[in-house]
């Protein structure tokens, strides 16, 4: 296993306004009428906190495997079109539940080539339609194995938003955290077409920890 990519608090930081706001609250409120009133707050509190956390991640020791972005669960494996990279694909999808880590992750290292956005509405995630039909943002990371790795971070009802944290040309490493999906929302990663699945549908994967799929070999030539 390999260090975590990088520093970061325990508490994502979009989180922060969110989580500090109940916290202070729960705390006026058990100051004032007592905790027998304010119970219910303190709940609410460490739901948030619960819901916000962004734990260190170990990458497994394997170049040339593609790792989970995000905490969930496989809901697709299927070949598609990646409309963002304008090519025949890999699809997995993965659904991001209310309750894990929200933070998104390299999935491989290399290079952000571009970004895009397209608006779009706030479905149901697991529905088939969502990855056309809700907003979404789309990273293209050259990777340094020499494949073009599309993550597609998708909102859901809840929270209505997704996060991108990296700009276009930024260096990646994998694992490193680049975007933030929140109570329900889904990634979905385009790999080129050989590539070959670890996972299955209905399993639970962890952001950076679990290999999704190994890469194909890419021939040198002489």
């Amino acid at each position: 296993m390999n260090k975590p990519a990088y520093p970061h608090p325990p508490i994502a930081r979009e989180g922060w306004p969110f989580a500090g706001g109940m916290l202070a609250l729960a705390l006026l409120a058990t100051l004032v009428w007592g905790f027998a009133a304010a119970w219910f707050l303190w709940l609410i509190a460490g739901l948030a906190l619960l819901c916000l956390r962004d734990p260190a991640r170990l990458a497994p020791d394997a170049p040339g495997a593609v790792l989970a972005p995000a905490d969930g669960r496989v809901i697709g494996i299927e070949p598609a079109r990646d409309e963002f990279s304008e090519r025949d694909a890999l699809r997995i999808s993965l659904l991001v539940g209310p309750f894990v880590s929200p933070a998104c992750r390299a999935p491989v290292g290399g290079t952000l080539a571009g970004l895009a956005h397209e608006p779009g509405g706030y479905g149901d995630t697991r529905r088939a339609r969502a990855m056309l039909e809700n907003d979404r943002t789309a990273l293209l990371i050259d990777g340094v194995q020499g494949h073009r790795i599309t993550c597609v971070l998708v909102a859901g009802p809840l929270a209505r938003r997704v996060a991108c944290q990296v700009r276009e040309g930024d260096a990646l490493a994998r694992g490193q955290r680049c975007g933030y999906t929140p109570l329900g929302s889904r990634v979905d990663v385009y790999l080129p077409r050989q590539a070959r699945p670890r996972v299955a549908v209905g399993d639970k994967v962890t952001a950076t920890s679990t290999v999704l799929a190994d890469l194909p070999l890419i021939e040198s030539q002489s």
